[in-house]
This record gives C-alpha cells, sequence and structure tokens, in this order.
C-alpha cells in the first residue's frame, strides 16, 4: 500500500500534526491525522478558540450563506442545490492516530496551502442522470493553529481547480472567545461515526 505523508506542522521545535493518506484497496483512501511526538507525551486542551469560516474566494455566480458553524457555497440562482458545503471539527489532541475512510474514490493527492496541509479527494458518481448535484469532491485542511480540520463536500457543478481556489483563500478566523473543547464534535467522532454531509 502507498502512502503519501505531507510534511508535518511543528510548534515551538515540537512536532505537533501530521496529515497523509493511504490508498485502501482499488477504490478507497484512508486518511490519516496524527499527533507528533511532545516531550510531554501528548497535549491536552479544555478550551479552544471560538472560530468563524470565512470564503476569501468564490466561484462566479455563488454566493456565501450558512453561519459560523456551518457555510455553503452556493448557485445565488438556485440556493441548496451543489456548491460547496464546509464545516470544521475538533483537531484531536490526545489521539494518536485517528483515521476517516473514503470510498468509491477514482483520484486523490495531498494538497498544502500557506502551511495548512490536507487532502484532495474525487468519487465515482453515478453514470444514471440525476435531478439534483452530486457531492463527488471532499477536501480536508488541517489548521492546527485553532485546532480544526475542515472539511468541504463539493459538488459537481464546482470544478476541481474551482475548489481548490476556494480552498486556498479560506480562512478560520479566531473570534478571541474560548470554547468547551469537549462540546465540539471531532476529528475522532467525524472519522469513526456517521460523517457529516
Amino acid at each position: 500500500a502507498a502512502v503519501t505523508l505531507m510534511g508535518t506542522t511543528v510548534y515551538a521545535g515540537v512536532k505537533l500534526y501530521q496529515i497523509y493518506m493511504e490508498k485502501n484497496g482499488t477504490y478507497g483512501v484512508q486518511t490519516t491525522m496524527e499527533q507528533g511526538n511532545t516531550e510531554e507525551g501528548g497535549v491536552s486542551v479544555d478550551k479552544v478558540p471560538e472560530i468563524e469560516i470565512k470564503a476569501g474566494y468564490l466561484p462566479d455566480g455563488m454566493i456565501q450563506t450558512g453561519n459560523a458553524e456551518k457555510v455553503r457555497i452556493e448557485d445565488a440562482d438556485a440556493p441548496g442545490e451543489g456548491g460547496i458545503s464546509m464545516f470544521d471539527v475538533l483537531l484531536d489532541v490526545e489521539q494518536e492516530k485517528v483515521t476517516a475512510n473514503d470510498t468509491y474514490v477514482i483520484s486523490s493527492e495531498m494538497i498544502s496551502f500557506d502551511g495548512h496541509e490536507g487532502v484532495y479527494i474525487e468519487k465515482q458518481t453515478s453514470k444514471y442522470k440525476k435531478v439534483t448535484s452530486t457531492f463527488d469532491k471532499k477536501i480536508y485542511l488541517m489548521y492546527p493553529e485553532v485546532q480544526r480540520v475542515l472539511i468541504m463536500n463539493i459538488a459537481d457543478n464546482v470544478t476541481k481547480e474551482e475548489a481548490l481556489k476556494v480552498a486556498e483563500q479560506i480562512e478560520l478566523v479566531d473570534t478571541g472567545k474560548k470554547i468547551d473543547a469537549q462540546k465540539l464534535y471531532s476529528w475522532t467522532d467525524y472519522a469513526v461515526g456517521d460523517k457529516e454531509e
């Protein structure tokens, strides 16, 4: 099995997080977030920054809707159909290694924007005609400075190029408030439980 490894994120000389992907059979991809080596054997945080998701780039004809927790970028003329749906999850800092599995994957690659490392995944879609759009692309992007992973579900009415432009210019803005980390949906919840889509 081939493993594609991205560089690690280092803060104060200590390797904290690492993301990598690995093929799982013919059409599967495993995306793993892993805690790096720390002198104390782990990092535990009770309070984390409250964040807002802000898109710096919108494809032509699309608008940003939603709230600070769940953001959509959608066609202004067809709200609710297609576009990009995104939300953040807590980047677990007490877990050594947590892996999410994606199936029906036809292509995948590691990506990096301004120090934020991640994975781009494209999935097979049905050959049958659909009435509405299908979410056939996904991006996982780490934001360790606010202890989050951004998950972007991308519909077939958004090209890979446009999706990557959106991802490159997304900001997870610290509001200055702290919130209880235990109350947040986490990467572990996402990876082992039902995936929010």
